[in-house]
């Protein structure tokens, strides 16, 4: 895999124009970039026991490594550094490969009403991640990860005018997290979040996102509907950047086309720009949350 990293913390560390993405993916070499090219291996798996219609209860393993790590622009023998190079170091992280393996206790609730596509309700999940070395990770860390999703329908004659919110935080309670395992821009599950820029754009221990969405009828048939939406978030780098210090935002608009009315399945398509120069088209089957 491929990625092109900026550093930890939100902020800029170049004016320069960052340019077009694709689905967070550079459509050419940032300026001031550091790519680095990885094998990864992921296993996350929950198990979670109903406790009513809406709240469960669980808890899962996670296990994360990253190997076959190059930075394309590290030159030590030089004292051209990059970030993930220098962080590695100065956690004792070996920086060609290393595992986060942990185990999670979840809460969450749900009251959407459609999993694809929901009018209304709302969805919440609560983990405590406990990375712990005696199930082989690199190092013990303790991260307390969030998600909220809230619908509201705006009409009950064209239940798709829906304004709906989604946040996700990741918080480093104690220990550390290593470099490419660290939270940002896009690194959620569907790398969905961070419309506007690049796929790790920012990163850092803490990390916050909110985004608003506003999606609306165009045909009468429903064939064709639009979204607009913004976004905000924020990165800590662990040292001299707080989380908050630095908001970055996001916004954009979008089509989707209708597959099916049963499913509401819908494909998605959608521009959105951010600070910096960086704007893109994101690409998606079904809504972005």
């Amino acid at each position: 895999m491929l990625v092109f990293d900026y550093g930890l913390g939100t902020g800029s560390n170049s004016e320069n124009d960052e340019g077009l993405n694709v689905d967070g993916n550079p459509i050419d070499d940032p300026p001031n970039t550091f790519p680095i090219v990885f094998g990864l291996f992921r296993l996350n798996e929950k198990i979670y026991r109903k406790v009513n219609k809406s709240l469960f209860i669980g808890g899962g393993i996670n296990f994360d490594f990253h190997n076959n790590i190059r930075d394309e622009k590290l030159d030590v023998d030089s004292g051209r550094l990059t970030p993930h190079y220098i962080y590695s170091i100065e956690n004792g992280i070996n920086p060609k490969q290393y595992f986060s393996n942990g185990i999670t206790f979840n809460i969450q609730y749900n009251t959407k009403e459609h999993g694809n596509r929901s009018y209304g309700g709302m969805y919440a999940d609560l983990v405590l991640r406990a990375n712990q070395k005696f199930l082989g990770s690199t190092l013990n860390a303790l991260q307390l990860i969030t998600e909220f999703r809230k619908y509201w329908s705006l009409s009950s004659r064209n239940p798709e005018n829906v304004i709906a919110i989604w946040h996700l935080g990741t918080f480093n309670l104690a220990g550390t997290v290593p470099y490419l395992d660290l939270p940002g821009t896009g690194l959620d599950l569907y790398n969905r979040s961070g419309r506007g820029y690049t796929i790790g754009r920012f990163r850092g221990p803490s990390y916050f996102y909110l985004e608003s969405e506003y999606r609306f009828p165009i045909s009468r048939n429903k064939l064709l509907s639009g979204v607009t939406f913004l976004n905000v978030q924020t990165a800590s780098d662990g040292k001299n950047i707080n989380l908050f210090d630095q908001l970055e935002p996001g916004a954009g608009a979008g089509l989707r086309i209708l597959f099916s009315k049963t499913s509401r399945t819908n494909i998605c398509i959608d521009y959105a720009v951010g600070r910096y120069g960086s704007h893109g088209l994101f690409f998606g089957l079904n809504e972005v949350f």
